[in-house]
């Protein structure tokens, strides 16, 4: 039922917008599997794409879950608004704990997509809390990140 509810929320999340114009607009982000999500933000950053992150046409905030935090890559042009709220997770198996080799080499692989102090604190918070931890989130809003240097608030809402 967890497995279920988890997948259920990140469908709802998943984003199929294209970049107009060299910006991506987007309303919340869900996971899935990181080579796909490791591969569109790497070719987010080789397009030179800018991404926003804010409120939908309705006002809604934007939750930017499990791999939708990767917007936050180094190297990506990515502003968000401050009410924004980025959920981080360790690696699992769509919520099973992975084997603690395979989760460690998994924050390995991916800290230096985040880059910089952002890469370092997820490394360390999840290498920390180990993959008995499971899909236990960590969220911090769009304001907090962008005090910690790690994201650029956007000049509009929407």
């Amino acid at each position: 039922m967890k497995r279920l509810l988890v997948a259920l929320l990140l469908a709802a999340c998943a984003t199929t917008q294209a970049p107009v114009n060299g910006v991506l607009t987007l309303h919340g982000a869900g996971g899935g599997d990181d080579q796909n999500h490791i591969a569109h933000i790497r070719s987010l950053i080789a397009r030179g794409t800018k991404v926003r992150i804010v409120r939908d046409a309705e006002g809604k905030t934007p939750h930017m879950i499990s791999g939708g935090t990767l917007y936050l890559a180094e190297g990506l042009d990515t502003c968000t608004i401050p009410e924004a709220w980025f959920h981080f997770h360790g690696p699992s198996y769509y919520g099973v704990p992975a084997p603690v080799n395979v989760y460690n080499a998994a924050i390995r692989r991916l800290a230096p997509l985040y880059g910089g102090g952002l890469g370092r604190w997820y490394e360390e918070t999840f290498i920390s809390r180990g993959p008995a931890a499971g899909i236990a989130f960590v969220s911090m809003t769009g304001e907090r990140l962008a005090e910690l240097g790690y994201v650029e608030l956007c000049d509009d809402e929407h």
